[in-house]
């Protein structure tokens, strides 16, 4: 008998170049617990494609430790934590030249406020233009760009993430 556990193997699939590509993490415990090559790395393996999904010989492509990257058929594997006694791997598995999305910045502290304080209303269209002063001077340099597509003051970049944590059958 066999404990419960979740196996998760990734299948990468290459159409262009007909090569099926499967990550896993090769935990050495249980019944896998004498392996000598690529033992608690996560291991990359290829099958070249006569028919998808049939029987066929694969090829040993990579073996990865902790915190180790590698690239191929245009995507990047970033090995981000093993951990052996629980028989887990965490990888970053992005396409080529993407990054990892920081966490988007907290709400601001204080609620934003109109410029115009003398004005609790809206006020009914008028036939000519109103004439207010500023309360302070502008802020920025004229003419702006409004609206501007993201923040002003941070950077931006366009990014997805698909961070696969996997563990293998743990015996």
């Amino acid at each position: 008998d066999y404990p419960t556990a979740t196996t998760v193997l990734l299948k990468v699939q290459d159409d262009a170049n007909s090569v099926d590509y499967y990550v896993n993490f090769n935990a050495k415990k249980g019944i896998n617990s004498g392996t000598r090559e690529g033992g608690n790395q996560v291991t990359i393996t290829s099958k070249t494609l006569a028919v998808r999904d049939s029987y066929g010989e694969s090829e040993f492509v990579a073996k990865l430790g902790g915190q180790a990257s590698f690239t191929f058929a245009n995507y990047n594997i970033t090995v981000d934590a093993i951990d052996t006694t629980k028989g887990k791997a965490h990888v970053t598995l992005l396409l080529t030249g993407q990054s990892v999305c920081m966490p988007p910045s907290p709400a601001p502290a204080n609620a934003p406020t109109t410029g115009f304080s003398s004005m609790s209303t809206t006020l009914p269209p008028t036939s000519k233009p109103m004439t207010v002063m500023p309360i302070s001077p502008p802020t920025t340099p004229f003419p702006t760009n409004i609206p501007t597509p993201f923040p002003t003051g941070e950077s931006h970049n366009s990014c997805t993430h698909h961070g696969v944590p996997f563990q293998t059958i743990s015996h």
